[in-house]
């Protein structure tokens, strides 16, 4: 059996990975919502009104997560801002 050279991820690495699964994550995210969405529409009543509640609480959550995903997109860590100048 061979020896393990496995090692921990950077914080930069760690981010690109979170980062990059992220825009996925929110697309699936969105069209389970738009599945429940239409399902809920044909029973009506109280499931549509609880569905339409979650999503009106949930819309604000993803702009906040779409918004730090910039963010972290747009600014370089101090780490690697250090690691490229020398």
């Amino acid at each position: 059996m061979g020896n393990s050279t496995a090692q921990p991820l950077s914080r930069d690495e760690t981010v690109d990975i979170l980062l990059d699964a992220l825009d996925p994550y929110i697309a699936s995210t969105r069209h389970a919502l738009g599945l429940a969405h239409t399902m809920a529409t044909v029973i009506g009543g109280e499931p549509l009104y609880l569905l339409n509640n979650a999503i009106t609480d949930y819309q604000p959550r993803e702009r906040l997560v779409r918004s730090a995903s910039r963010a972290l997109r747009a600014h370089p860590s101090p780490g690697s801002a250090s690691a490229e100048g020398q």
